[in-house]
Parts: structure tokens; sequence; C-alpha cells
């Protein structure tokens, strides 16, 4: 998943969904350059912490920093 806006967010997260559900087994990568994820991550950790995300479920998602990387894991 490159930097985007709405529109990667909800194919983002359908994907990781499926990934969640057993429908797909590929891996769903975040290219997070500059930290244009970070904000996404945090909130995902608080949903965590709050009861609103299931513990470990972040690990459907990995995050790499160049593109490159996120080629090596697909």
């Amino acid at each position: 998943v490159l930097p985007g806006g709405f529109g990667t967010l909800d194919e983002l997260f359908e994907v990781a969904t499926w990934r969640q559900l057993g429908i797909i087994a590929h891996p769903v990568v975040l290219v997070d350059g500059d930290g244009f994820f970070d904000g996404l991550w945090a909130w995902m950790e608080r949903a965590e912490r709050e009861g609103l995300l299931r513990p470990g479920l972040r690990a459907v998602l990995q995050r790499v920093e160049r593109l490159e990387d996120a080629w090596a894991l697909l």
C-alpha cells in the first residue's frame, strides 16, 4: 500500500479484513516512507489498547520504508 487518500485506506482495510478472515493469504505491506502511516499505526495501537482491535491483529500488516523492501515481502 502506497500513501494515498480515502480510497487507498478503504482498500487497505478491506484487504486487511480479508487477510484477518483467511480469505487471502498474501502479505499486506504498507510502504511507510517519511512516516506517512505513523498516525494510522498509532491509531491502531490505541484501538488495540482500548480493546477495539484484537491484540496482535496489526500483525496482518507489515511496514517497510522502501518500495524495494515491499517487493521482497511479496
